[in-house]
């Protein structure tokens, strides 16, 4: 698979860090810090002159809701000892936020919260003899260092296409520039 990243800096390896971000409105996206490809050149262009080609890694594919759910169960059964969210992955609730990562309206890196808010007054009914607040913190914690294995395909809703994330710059190699 082809992917770009666009930049107007020349660089030889990719370095992920809050200074080189570029803070305007255009390049907020929900993801976070991280390198943003996309299999779009033209979209890559319209980061900056220099458009660098990827050699990618595997990839977590969140663009289509069943893949997703796929991702957060092998996450969860890794991660979720006490089982606390498992339970709830099959709801109709859990169900809709698949739907809205697959739409871009929920983000790849808040879905774990997004999954735990919806069940939040039903897992705290259950009774645990563990204190869930640090179980969850734990568990969102986790799902960021899981998400660092893989490169991230997701949609983004604004440029109406899916755009890939790596936040870990082993996953990715510069091909070229051009």
């Amino acid at each position: 698979m082809e992917l770009y990243h666009g930049s107007n800096t020349v660089f030889k390896k990719f370095k992920i860090a809050k200074e080189l971000a570029r803070n305007d409105w255009e390049t907020i996206l929900p993801e976070g810090l991280g390198i943003y490809m996309t299999s779009d050149r033209e979209i890559a262009k319209s980061y900056g002159k220099i458009v660098y080609n990827i050699e990618c890694g595997a990839i977590y594919d969140f663009s289509k809701a069943k893949q997703a759910k796929k991702i957060v169960q092998r996450f969860l059964l890794e991660m979720d000892d006490k089982e606390v969210l498992t339970k709830y992955i099959n709801s109709q609730a859990s169900g809709k936020s698949f739907e809205g990562v697959e739409d871009g309206d929920i983000s790849v890196i808040g879905l774990i919260t997004e999954i735990w808010d919806l069940h939040e007054e039903r897992i705290y009914s259950s009774g645990y003899l563990f204190d869930l607040l640090d179980y969850q913190e734990d568990l969102e914690k986790n799902w960021q260092t899981f998400l660092k294995r893989k490169i991230i395909k997701y949609f983004q809703k604004d440029f109406k296409c899916n755009l890939y994330i790596s936040k870990n710059v082993e996953n990715i190699k510069i091909r070229g520039r051009g």
